[in-house]
């Protein structure tokens, strides 16, 4: 394994565990109420979109009423504008956007 494949699956285990602790503290009034969580992360073909399928998938399996998806979108400064407008609510990026 190189280490750039070493930094994604490190980059998608830290993007889930922190979707985990975000999703922790997101209680609601009624227990069957439906959560929705749009996730950005970039192309089709690119690396992004199956790991943050992955994530939807995880997410959806285990928190009750969750429907979490993967969006394929323009990728990292794509997916920071679209956080910044509400669009999407968590979001795979680089750490070199500026």
């Amino acid at each position: 394994m190189n280490i750039s494949t070493v930094k994604k699956f490190f980059a998608a285990g830290a993007v889930l565990v922190f979707s985990a602790a975000l999703l922790t503290g997101c209680g609601g009034d009624s227990a069957s109420a439906k959560k929705f969580l749009n996730i950005g992360t970039g192309g089709t073909a690119g690396t992004y979109y199956p790991i943050g399928g992955a994530i939807a998938e995880i997410l959806n399996k285990k928190i009750p009423g969750m429907n979490a998806s993967a969006q394929s979108t323009g990728a990292s400064v794509a997916n920071i504008n679209m956080l910044r407008d509400k669009a999407i609510d968590l979001a795979t990026v680089q750490n070199d956007i500026t």
